[in-house]
């Protein structure tokens, strides 16, 4: 059964807002940035951080479809991967957008932004705002 727009939101939208901090660290070896020995490639966000962290999409990905040497790949090109075939199965055509956005949020949005950012993405989208948008860092 696909997942639906709302759905996929609702559960990104409620991770991101109970962890409260971005999934980041050093890209691990193997992966598309993990061979890199420049600084500028130890700080990136992950799919799967320290301390049980997930991205917006790292949420989104079954911990046995999960490999390290996804890490430092935006989600759009994961989707159409031909090796990660079952990611494209599970998140089909319609919603590559949707979860562009959310990862672009994470990665590049402030934490702090966080709860209006999703009320304004939400709108965009046409989605319900199926939680309380309660937020404190802390």
């Amino acid at each position: 059964m696909t997942i639906t727009k709302q759905e996929l939101f609702d559960k990104v939208a409620t991770h991101l807002l109970a962890q409260k901090r971005v999934s980041t660290g050093v890209y691990p070896k193997g992966s598309a940035l993990g061979d890199m020995d420049s600084p500028a490639y130890t700080g990136g966000c992950l799919y799967r951080g320290p301390d049980n962290t997930q991205c917006a999409f790292g949420c989104l990905i079954p911990d046995e479809l999960y490999r390290p040497s996804m890490e430092g790949r935006m989600a759009s090109s994961l989707l159409y991967d031909p090796n990660h075939s079952q990611l494209g199965d599970l998140y089909p055509e319609e919603l590559h957008k949707i979860i562009s956005d959310l990862q672009h949020l994470h990665d590049f949005g402030d934490v702090e932004s966080w709860p209006d950012e999703l009320g304004l993405m939400a709108m965009r989208e046409g989605l319900n705002l199926n939680m309380k948008f309660e937020f404190k860092l802390g």
